[in-house]
Protein backbone atom coordinates (compact mmCIF):
# COMPACT_ATOMS: atom_id res chain seq x y z
CA UNK A 1 0.00 0.00 0.00
CA UNK A 2 1.63 3.06 -1.10
CA UNK A 3 0.71 6.52 0.34
CA UNK A 4 -0.93 6.96 3.35
CA UNK A 5 -0.22 3.77 5.26
CA UNK A 6 3.16 3.25 3.70
CA UNK A 7 6.69 3.17 6.45
CA UNK A 8 7.55 6.47 4.92
CA UNK A 9 4.55 8.08 5.39
CA UNK A 10 5.15 7.61 9.46
CA UNK A 11 8.56 7.69 9.67
CA UNK A 12 8.71 11.34 10.98
CA UNK A 13 6.19 10.57 13.62
CA UNK A 14 7.41 7.50 14.69
CA UNK A 15 11.24 9.39 14.48
CA UNK A 16 9.37 12.35 16.54
CA UNK A 17 7.28 10.39 18.65
CA UNK A 18 8.42 11.50 22.10
CA UNK A 19 7.44 14.64 21.26
CA UNK A 20 3.96 13.46 19.76
CA UNK A 21 3.35 11.95 22.77
CA UNK A 22 4.25 14.84 24.64
CA UNK A 23 2.04 17.25 23.12
CA UNK A 24 -0.17 14.46 23.56
CA UNK A 25 -0.33 14.43 27.28
CA UNK A 26 -0.22 17.93 27.71
CA UNK A 27 -3.48 18.20 25.52
CA UNK A 28 -4.83 15.49 27.57
CA UNK A 29 -4.04 17.45 30.80
CA UNK A 30 -4.85 20.79 29.81
CA UNK A 31 -8.45 19.44 29.27
CA UNK A 32 -8.79 17.58 32.55
CA UNK A 33 -7.69 20.93 34.26
CA UNK A 34 -10.23 23.06 32.41
CA UNK A 35 -13.20 20.51 32.91
CA UNK A 36 -12.15 20.76 36.47
CA UNK A 37 -12.05 24.80 36.56
CA UNK A 38 -15.43 24.75 34.11
CA UNK A 39 -16.76 22.61 37.13
CA UNK A 40 -15.81 24.28 40.05
CA UNK A 41 -17.21 27.89 38.23
CA UNK A 42 -20.44 26.05 36.90
CA UNK A 43 -21.35 25.53 40.72
CA UNK A 44 -20.19 28.27 42.39
CA UNK A 45 -21.84 30.78 40.17
CA UNK A 46 -24.39 28.27 39.67
CA UNK A 47 -25.30 28.64 43.79
CA UNK A 48 -24.53 32.49 43.24
CA UNK A 49 -27.57 32.74 40.80
CA UNK A 50 -29.85 30.52 43.08
CA UNK A 51 -28.75 32.07 46.50
CA UNK A 52 -31.41 34.76 48.12
CA UNK A 53 -29.15 38.09 47.70
CA UNK A 54 -29.74 40.12 45.24
CA UNK A 55 -26.50 41.45 44.60
CA UNK A 56 -24.72 37.67 44.26
CA UNK A 57 -27.31 36.76 41.80
CA UNK A 58 -26.41 40.45 39.76
CA UNK A 59 -22.82 39.14 39.84
CA UNK A 60 -23.52 35.97 38.68
CA UNK A 61 -25.73 37.07 35.85
CA UNK A 62 -23.14 39.39 34.80
CA UNK A 63 -20.32 36.86 34.42
CA UNK A 64 -22.41 34.10 33.25
CA UNK A 65 -23.67 37.15 30.08
CA UNK A 66 -20.20 38.25 29.68
CA UNK A 67 -18.53 34.72 29.17
CA UNK A 68 -21.23 33.10 27.13
CA UNK A 69 -21.54 36.70 24.51
CA UNK A 70 -18.04 36.82 23.81
CA UNK A 71 -16.20 34.80 21.37
CA UNK A 72 -13.41 32.82 22.68
CA UNK A 73 -11.38 33.99 20.26
CA UNK A 74 -11.59 37.87 21.90
CA UNK A 75 -11.47 36.22 25.45
CA UNK A 76 -7.93 34.59 24.30
CA UNK A 77 -6.92 38.15 23.30
CA UNK A 78 -8.46 40.07 26.35
CA UNK A 79 -6.41 37.59 28.49
CA UNK A 80 -3.19 37.70 27.08
CA UNK A 81 -3.38 41.52 26.82
CA UNK A 82 -4.31 41.58 30.53
CA UNK A 83 -0.97 39.51 30.93
CA UNK A 84 1.04 41.85 28.99
CA UNK A 85 -0.57 44.57 31.18
CA UNK A 86 0.48 42.61 35.09
CA UNK A 87 3.81 41.34 33.88
CA UNK A 88 5.43 43.47 30.88
CA UNK A 89 8.48 40.89 30.97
Amino acid sequence: MAGLFSADAWSKIWTYRSTFLLGLENTALTAVFALALALVLGILFGLLATSGNRVLAFIARVYVEVIQNTPVLLQMCFLSLLKCLINPD
